[in-house]
């Protein structure tokens, strides 16, 4: 999909580039043709004004030569009403005396002063210059057109190179504009397929379960008591999890509501301390925190708690037993700074970055040990992103693994 997506862009720009660039043509030779025109009617009549009589006389043909002068090939001749040729200057064409007729009677035929002689390719100008005498000058239009044809010849080379060159550039152009797609899409790809995964393992241990049950139908629910509890918390799990996609659906398409009131950030970070103790505790874990009072922010207070529950969470899990876990409140430059400090296993370096993507476990040899999806930092980083602020990890050893969040304060 995305590379017939890459082809049609191409095609729409190249497309309307070709547009663009033909209209350009038509109006440049149009316009060409008729300043060629012009200028060779001027000349003619320029000749058939001369009192010195009918003579030859370069055009400054700029389109055809590249600035010099340009022989125009033209003739004229003096004729009396009924069409007898009184002189003539020919020296610089060669003409037959049956086209000369036949231009002197068509030249004087026509209702106009000048114009055009189709089937000889002639211009033509004439001058009542006595009561007797008629001067027309004549001038081989062909010439004009070689010099415009000079010029599209030019025009369509520069142009062939410019959509080669064009192509390629919409061909980066597409690229980069639809990298931000494409990850998105392998993004979802991902997101689907992990889904799918964790929703597997539930499903199979509940139909499982459900087997056994149907097959011991004489026995007591007391007695198959462990199969009915066991499939209970596949389904709780399953419930969370489908409850964490969602909220991350909603992330995505910027429906996450986040209700625009003054909430205590302060209050909200020791009441998640004090939740989160007896867990600290059953892991022989302490928290040591410093936080500073009244400290407000405009958000949502249960999209917060869900955000300082995530990160203090995750603390508890992967600490190592025995150690301290750090949580600070401060302020910095009118914003409100967080950081959660956990004593536990490295991150590597080159997992930071992947530690809020969704699914993605920088330890997955402990998944069954603690639990979860791999959602949570990135629902932590939706939450953040919701309330106009950001999130982000170091993990060193002798720092210890640091999360620090950073909301705008009112």
């Amino acid at each position: 999909m995305l590379k017939k997506l890459k082809q049609k862009f191409i095609l729409i720009t190249l497309s309307l580039l070709s547009v663009v660039f033909l209209a350009a043509l038509i109006g440049i030779s149009i316009f060409q043709m008729q300043q060629l025109t012009n200028d060779s009617y001027q000349l003619l009549e320029e000749m058939t004004g001369d009192p010195g009589g009918l003579r030859f006389r370069p055009r400054i043909d700029h389109a055809h030569s590249g600035g010099g002068q340009v022989v125009l090939p033209t003739f004229g001749v003096e004729v009396d009403p009924e069409g007898n040729i009184l002189s003539s200057y020919v020296e610089n064409v060669d003409i037959s005396e049956e086209v000369l007729t036949a231009a002197i009677s068509q030249a004087l035929a026509a209702k106009n002063e000048k114009g055009r002689i189709s089937g000889l390719h002639l211009f033509f100008f004439k001058r009542q210059w006595q009561p007797d005498t008629i001067r027309i000058a004549f001038g081989d239009y062909q010439h004009s057109l070689s010099s415009l044809y000079a010029l599209i010849q030019t025009f369509l080379l520069v142009g062939g190179l410019v959509l080669l060159a064009f192509w390629r550039i919409s061909i980066f152009l597409a690229n980069m504009a639809l990298a931000p797609v494409e990850a998105a899409w392998n993004k979802q790809r991902q997101f689907l397929a992990d889904a799918s995964h964790e929703l597997k393992t539930p499903l199979t241990v509940i139909l499982t379960n459900l087997g056994i049950l149907a097959a011991n139908p004489q026995k007591t629910i007391a007695e198959q008591n462990r199969w009915i509890e066991n499939s209970s918390a596949e389904a709780l799990r399953m419930k969370e999890l489908v409850e964490q996609m969602l909220f991350l659906a909603k992330s995505d398409t910027s429906q996450l509501p986040v209700v625009k009131e003054s909430v205590d950030f302060s209050d909200l970070v020791m009441g998640s301390i004090l939740t989160m103790e007896s867990l600290a505790f059953e892991r022989d874990l302490r928290f040591q925190d410093e936080i500073a009072a009244d400290i407000r922010l405009t958000g949502n207070a249960a999209q917060l708690t869900q955000l300082l529950h995530i990160l203090l969470d995750n603390a508890c899990k992967y600490s190592f037993p025995g150690s301290t876990i750090g949580v600070k409140l401060w302020t910095e430059k009118k914003s409100a700074r967080l950081s959660v400090v956990s004593h536990g296993t490295v991150i590597a370096a080159s997992d930071l970055p992947k530690l809020f993507d969704r699914f993605y476990r920088a330890d997955s040899s402990r998944v069954r040990e603690t639990g979860g999806y791999g959602l949570g930092l990135a629902i932590a980083a939706s939450i953040a992103a919701a309330h106009h602020g950001r999130i982000s990890a170091i993990s060193r050893a002798e720092t210890g693994t640091v999360f620090t969040v950073q909301l705008p304060m009112e």
